[in-house]
């Protein structure tokens, strides 16, 4: 999972086609960091 503060569409796609398995633009809210997180453990 990537946490940054780039979120052009170039950005996130390039996140993406590096293996990031989830892309979180800042600021992003701690309950929204925590559900994705709990998505991507669950697999």
């Amino acid at each position: 999972m990537m946490l940054t503060s780039l979120g052009s569409e170039k950005d996130i796609a390039r996140g993406f086609e590096q293996g990031a398995s989830d892309y979180l633009v800042k600021p992003f809210s701690p309950a929204e960091l925590v559900a994705r997180s709990l998505r991507l453990l669950k697999g």
